[in-house]
């Protein structure tokens, strides 16, 4: 997991803080990127003898001290009064990624992305500058309506698929898979039924591109995604704001037996 924010994470959000209010100062761009990503951890920690977080501190940094070396002088433009408004290079930067910023805070709103994720997905979205098409982002809380698909959707949920399989032929032994928890498995109780059975657990959310190399991808996913029974499953994420990670479920099991 990511974890800590860095700086040019911050390029884009701050963008389209800007763009949503029409010019924005920095300590409104402050306000809106702390409720935009929620920080927590180290990030959130106040900085001794000050009011500002490390998180809040690195968006001073970002529209401040370091302005004219980052690259936000570029992208936008400061006034006499401390209000910055987007230049035509920063409305052309923000285009190529509105649709995925949304996209990501809108799940960050919902608690589908805790903050590692979400600074994940900014992170990626910084590398991106629109060459790579849209960022999709496969995990367990990707919901799809059959019948009203979109086409960003359907390759989410065509490689979700893929990394299903590969993740059950990964895990597998002899046709049988076990719950990386508790050890349980469908085939030993239901037989047939519930051969092959098991569910996905991903570990963290993987983001990439739609003209990235899939096969790259799900060799590296394989490693953060850990095969599930329903009820551990359902335990791991009791608790949305805090999910257990599977070594910590693994050992309440022990404790309990």
């Amino acid at each position: 997991m990511m974890g800590r924010v860095r700086e040019n994470d911050l390029k884009l959000p701050a963008l389209y803080v800007i763009w949503e209010r029409g010019q924005a100062t920095t300590t409104e761009i402050k306000d809106a990127l702390v409720e935009l990503f929620r920080p927590t951890g180290e990030d959130g920690q106040i900085l001794a003898g000050r009011n500002d977080t490390k998180f809040t501190q690195k968006v001073r940094n970002l529209m401040g001290s370091h302005y004219e070396t980052n690259g936000m002088a570029d992208l936008a433009v400061k006034d006499g009064l401390g209000c910055f408004t987007l230049t035509a290079a920063g409305e052309r930067y923000l285009a190529e990624n509105e649709g995925d910023l949304e996209r990501v805070f809108s799940r960050r709103a919902q608690g589908a992305l805790l903050y590692g994720d979400t600074v994940a997905a900014a992170r990626a979205l910084d590398g991106n500058h629109g060459d790579r098409g849209a960022l999709l982002i496969l995990d367990e809380e990707e919901t799809v309506a059959e019948g009203s698909v979109s086409q960003v959707q359907r390759r989410a949920r065509q490689r979700s698929r893929r990394l299903r399989a590969a993740a059950v032929q990964y895990y597998g032994r002899n046709g049988r898979i076990r719950c990386a928890a508790c050890g349980f498995d469908f085939w030993e109780v239901y037989g047939e039924l519930g051969e092959g059975y098991i569910q996905i657990h991903h570990e963290e959310p993987l983001f990439l591109y739609e003209e990235e190399g899939i096969e790259d991808i799900l060799r590296d996913a394989l490693q953060r995604v850990k095969p599930l029974c329903a009820n551990c499953h359902c335990m791991i994420h009791r608790w949305r704001d805090a999910p257990l990670s599977v070594e910590e479920l693994r050992a309440l099991i022990r404790q309990r037996s």
